[in-house]
């Protein structure tokens, strides 16, 4: 922030939060904290009995600081079959969060949730309490409204909650335009309430690897996405054993992510004889990312919908050209300088990208790649885009 400014005091809501997955969510409060905000978390890791039950039992309640933001973790437990049960009672355990929180440090000036569901639903309970602000950022891709699949990740019971989160939003970023038909739709407040600000990334932490070793000639895909249907590896294997049989070069492709060593995809693999030319890493945690896609040629994303792809600028931080789909987020990621897109759910189109990749590989070139990544989604970047809205949104307020 600028000197002479205002400290701007917010507390961040994510929706989870580590060791529940949400990394991102902590860099990212890291990242508003180093760009001059002071940054409080308020988190509500919501727990069942099968996910961990030493943790289940705990009393859950935790204060940490670290890397200049500080973090108030509370285990929320899970019960088992209540779906919209669990939901009511995340929100209000975050809400008391809320409460003892500003009794012993005060309110903030606002609040950052991150996604509506159910983050952005705490912050509108909070706020018909006491009325602070807040900012939903929405990061879920079942808001692209991409195919049957997201579509059917929004049920009926979800509307009315999901209206009262954005509605009573002072401002909703995404991280995509993809994502903002589909909340539109919902939200009944001003459309002028709404931008887009895009994940950022760490170009310190990926970078691009100078003294990589020639694999003379085998060109390497990368692919780093959990196995699960939006995520549609199904579909890359397919599309990887076409090239293999067509390409007259050696290729080889590398799958990390939660479950990609899993038997349900290595039959997939031994029925199309790829056990020789696909290696599955399994779940790999972020410290293991960067060597992954510096030993790469070329990174593949086949999504069948995506709210963003941060695995994608992450390997373009490492000089790499990316595939993707068409699948919502990727679509404002990748250009002609930096990789390729084509359908979801087409093996055949999938496989003529990277047949294409696989033969135009010499016209990408690592540091112009880079370079997109440092200005579009740098840290600077994207906390600055953040700084620029909160003033606007305070401002506004105070005249």
């Amino acid at each position: 922030m600028q000197q002479g400014k205002k400290k701007y005091k917010i507390v961040v809501i994510p929706s989870w939060y580590p060791p529940r997955g949400g990394e991102f969510f902590r860099e990212h409060s890291v990242a508003l904290a180093q760009a001059g905000l002071e940054v409080h978390v308020l988190a509500g890791i919501e727990t069942g009995l099968r996910d961990d039950p030493k943790r289940y039992f705990k009393s859950g309640k935790q204060t940490k600081t670290c890397c200049g933001i500080t973090e108030h973790n509370r285990i929320i437990r899970r019960i088992p079959l209540g779906i919209r049960s669990n939901v009511n009672v995340w929100v209000k355990r975050v809400a008391s969060m809320y409460d003892h929180f500003s009794k012993e440090s005060g309110h903030p000036d606002i609040i950052l949730a991150h996604s509506s569901m159910w983050a952005g639903l705490a912050a509108a309970r909070i706020k018909k309490k006491w009325g602070t602000p807040y900012v939903i950022t929405e990061h879920r891709g079942r808001f692209t409204g991409i195919g049957e699949l997201p579509e059917m990740m929004i049920k009926p019971w979800h509307i009315p909650m999901l209206r009262k989160a954005f509605t009573n939003a002072d401002h909703v970023v995404t991280v995509s335009k993809a994502l903002q038909k589909k909340i539109r739709d919902i939200d009944n407040g001003d459309g002028s309430r709404f931008s887009c600000i895009p994940n950022m990334t760490d170009t310190d932490f990926f970078h691009i690897n100078k003294n990589k070793k020639d694999n003379n000639g085998q060109f390497t895909f990368l692919c780093i996405a959990n196995h699960e249907p939006l995520k549609g590896l199904d579909v890359l294997i397919r599309s990887f054993a076409l090239l293999r049989a067509q390409s007259s070069r050696k290729v080889r492709l590398v799958i990390g992510g939660k479950d990609t060593d899993t038997s349900m995809l290595q039959k997939q693999i031994s029925q199309h004889k790829l056990q020789d030319d696909v290696v599955c890493k399994g779940f790999l945690n972020r410290d293991q990312l960067p060597a992954q896609m510096q030993q790469a040629d070329a990174f593949v994303l086949p999504s069948r919908f995506e709210a963003f792809g941060i695995v994608l600028i992450e390997a373009m931080a490492c000089g790499l050209p990316v595939i993707a789909t068409r699948s919502g987020g990727p679509e404002e990621i990748v250009t002609d300088e930096c990789g390729l897109l084509c359908q979801p759910d087409d093996p055949e189109g999938l496989f003529e990208t990277m047949k294409q990749m696989l033969y135009t590989f010499d016209r990408y070139h690592p540091e112009k790649i880079r370079a997109i990544c440092l200005k579009r989604y740098s840290k600077k970047t994207v906390t600055g885009a953040y700084i620029r809205l909160f003033e606007k949104l305070l401002q506004n307020q105070d005249s």
